[in-house]
């Protein structure tokens, strides 16, 4: 499996979006404060610092494959935060969580039963999942652009074998998957960032493709005893 690597202090100065996205979904978890909390691909880890925040009395743990988003990710650890590298395909926890918390990252992942057959064991019983990743139809343009040159015959040598990094599925696809899992509830809904808000500053942009990104999947989860819930 390809590993990309990013710069975690750039990232930090040039994720506001992504942080009001990821604030958003948080507040709907209603955290009573003794919970136990994973973040997948957990990047700078301001908003794992912030949901740690929220659960004094519990514990939050942050995995990102980036060595340089866990680097500027530890310098906020604490008592009850900790950060790890690892590859969100591998993770093995098991009833370990209440809460299994993603933004901005899952479409990296292409895999989805797999990940999803993981999160759910990773899972207290009566846990959830709040994840927020990119849909079909984030940054089309740009995508369709860069398709168009890599099958350039100037270009198309090179991108032999070029395996598309991104998973983003439609609202319809994601629940058809979800329905095999064996979740006992679950919720997929699209999020619509304000593109004027998105274009406001393009050149702070982390990704180039960011004033383009239009709608996001998320996915609310929840496990109970016996089915397990595909609402995560």
């Amino acid at each position: 499996m390809t590993q990309f690597e990013f710069d975690g202090e750039k990232y930090k100065q040039a994720s506001k979006h992504q942080k009001e996205w990821g604030r958003k979904l948080i507040s709907e978890l209603d955290l009573q404060g003794d919970e136990e909390i994973l973040d997948l691909g957990c990047g700078d880890g301001a908003l794992t610092e912030h949901i740690a925040m929220l659960v004094p009395k519990g514990r939050v743990v942050g995995i990102d494959a980036s060595e340089g988003m866990i680097q500027t990710a530890q310098k906020l650890q604490q008592p009850n935060l900790s950060f790890h590298r690892a590859d969100i395909h591998d993770i093995a926890y098991e009833n370990q969580f209440h809460v299994v918390f993603s933004n901005a990252a899952l479409h990296w992942i292409k895999n989805h039963k797999r990940l999803l057959e993981n999160t759910l064991k990773a899972l207290k019983v009566g846990g959830r999942t709040a994840w927020n990743f990119a849909s079909k139809g984030t940054c089309v343009n740009f995508h369709e652009t860069v398709k168009t040159v890599m099958d350039l015959p100037a270009y198309k040598e090179f991108f032999v074998g070029f395996e598309w990094p991104w998973y983003m599925p439609d609202k319809e696809e994601y629940v058809s998957l979800i329905e095999t899992i064996g979740f006992s509830r679950w919720e997929v809904r699209y999020a619509l960032p304000s593109r004027r808000t998105l274009c406001t500053q393009p050149h702070r942009a982390y990704a180039p493709w960011q004033c383009l990104c239009r709608p996001a999947v998320v996915a609310l989860g929840q496990k109970t005893t016996g089915a397990l819930v595909a609402s995560h």
